[in-house]
């Protein structure tokens, strides 16, 4: 450990901690650093300009949350170390000059042992702990929490949250003539969160207009779990299944015929791979609109996220053979390119976006949207607004919005 600090040529460190003395007390330390083979110092009350070698610096100590600091600056070689150092160690200071550099090598480890016991000792500043621990969790290791009500429409996954496979029914108010269209919600939550309750106005905005909501769960685990997103995409299938079979009569005002997907975020992500990858045609069949709400997951761009991708793939994603590989089987333009569906009439796609994204993932966000009318399948458009990410999700349904006007327009049309 000596021998790493002696040899180190450039030294900075800023550490900031709680000093256990009284309030009133004081002290200033400074500091003589040579690299290579010494560090001296000793208590003073005033502060000391030295010149030894080739670099100084200082030490300062205040009560309660100061600061440390060592900093070397180059210095003139015109003042010896050692005609420098009574200068600092003078006989009415109390101290002595050392005779020998294993001295010298004491007192720094004496001076890094004390530093060492009173940051252990002391309650640090929010902000350092901060720094020191990381106290800032990731998408992937936030605590989720999932709503168990509602309705269940398959079996839970082993490992996944309780209400995991659960879905809420939002129906129309209609109360006679033909059933009302239901839009199935998808929600966000970078794929490890979020939950089916996170609709916000949408079910009285959707009530009022002639529509019925569904809001499905689907499996989030606060972390990567092997096989996340095929479990994912296996939960929308298995909904869009069992709200076939089971909507119409458990709420008669509600059919599955004319349904539209809408998703939010990671949900869209979700949703456009539900109508690009051949492993889900048959549930993409179920759907005559699609409703993609501010994601930029859709190009080969998405390479450019290696944590995200880690976490949600795993590390052999970030390998040329599993990129290739992510690329083909979960990047929905990729998809679309490789595999387009035969349709006898195409599906319409808005793809909503916020202007407050940067131009590049805008103009990937257009590049998809090329991607899916170059396949004749998909009738897709542009959706752009003002709002942030949040907002995106957020706004519809409030007065004015004009998300909520966007998506009314697009189930109507």
């Amino acid at each position: 450990m000596l021998r790493r600090l002696w040899k180190t040529r450039a030294i900075r460190a800023k550490i900031s901690f709680a000093h256990m003395l009284s309030s009133s007390h004081h002290a200033m330390y400074d500091v003589l650093v040579k690299h290579s083979y010494m560090m001296v110092f000793e208590p003073s009350t005033h502060k000391t300009e030295i010149n030894g070698g080739d670099m100084s610096g200082q030490i300062t100590m205040k009560s309660e949350c100061s600061c440390i600091e060592l900093e070397q600056r180059k210095q003139s070689q015109s003042v010896a170390l050692f005609d420098a150092i009574p200068a600092v160690l003078s006989p009415e200071n109390g101290c002595r000059r050392p005779r020998a550099r294993w001295r010298f090598s004491m007192i720094l480890l004496a001076m890094f042992l004390l530093m060492e016991a009173m940051l252990a000792g002391c309650a640090m500043p929010r902000s350092f702990k901060r720094r020191v621990q990381g106290n800032r969790q990731s998408a992937a290791s936030k605590s989720v929490n999932v709503s168990t009500t509602g309705s269940a429409y398959s079996p839970l996954i082993p490992g996944a949250p309780a209400g995991s496979n659960t879905l809420d029914i939002f129906p129309c108010k209609q109360s006679s003539g033909s059933p009302c269209p239901t839009l199935v919600y998808v929600h966000g939550g970078s794929l490890m969160r979020g939950d089916k309750r996170s609709v916000g106005s949408m079910p009285d905005l959707m009530n009022r207009n002639g529509f019925c909501l569904v809001s499905l769960n689907y499996p989030v685990y606060g972390r990567p779990v092997n096989g996340l997103i095929e479990q994912q995409m296996s939960a929308l299938s298995s909904a869009t299944a069992w709200l076939e079979a089971n909507l119409s009569k458990i709420r008669p005002s509600c059919t599955m015929k004319g349904a539209a997907m809408i998703g939010h975020s990671a949900g869209a992500y979700l949703a456009a791979l539900t109508a690009t990858s051949p492993r889900y045609r048959a549930t993409a069949d179920s759907y005559q609109k699609l409703i993609l709400n501010d994601s930029n997951w859709y190009t080969g761009k998405v390479r450019r996220y290696k944590n995200s991708l880690a976490t949600i793939f795993g590390q052999s994603a970030m390998s040329g053979s599993g990129k290739n590989s992510l690329l083909a089987e979960w990047v929905p333009a990729e998809l679309v390119r490789t595999s387009c569906p035969k349709k006898s009439s195409p599906t319409d796609v808005m793809i909503m976006y916020s202007t407050q994204r940067p131009e590049k993932q805008q103009a990937e966000i257009r590049s998809f949207a090329s991607a899916l009318n170059d396949c004749r399948a998909f009738n897709a458009y542009l959706s752009a607004h003002s709002y942030d990410h949040k907002g995106m999700h957020k706004s519809i349904g409030e007065p004015e919005s004009s998300t909520g006007a966007a998506i009314l327009a697009a189930l109507k049309r």
